[in-house]
């Protein structure tokens, strides 16, 4: 090992400012654990950093909150405003059509 921390992905975006995402459309594939090694959650984080759109959210299963027990339904993120694609429920991917205008997924 090189003596260097292992961190979140969402820390070392952050510690870049953010840099690599710089001017894009980023959709976060990310629920309840999806969180900053202080504790902020990463679609917070992506949603005001300078110079990045995060445009679209993608929950796997048990929702975005990962709080439910079924299949999940598509909705909308009451902090952010942002759509929030169920891939639990009736598809397991994102279609074209919620990838279309995004630049990079983060996971």
């Amino acid at each position: 090992m090189n003596g260097e921390e292992t961190r979140p992905g969402v820390d070392a975006l952050r510690r870049e400012g953010f840099a690599r995402l710089n001017g894009a459309r980023v959709g976060l594939i990310t629920n309840h654990t999806g969180l900053s090694a202080d504790g902020q959650a990463t679609r917070d984080l992506l949603h005001e950093a300078p110079g990045v759109t995060l445009a679209a959210l993608f929950s796997p299963e048990h929702g975005l909150h990962g709080a439910l027990d079924a299949n999940v339904d598509d909705s909308r993120d009451a902090r952010t405003g942002l759509p929030v694609h169920s891939l639990y429920g009736a598809r397991s991917r994102p279609t074209p059509e919620q990838l279309a205008g995004l630049d990079t997924l983060v996971y």
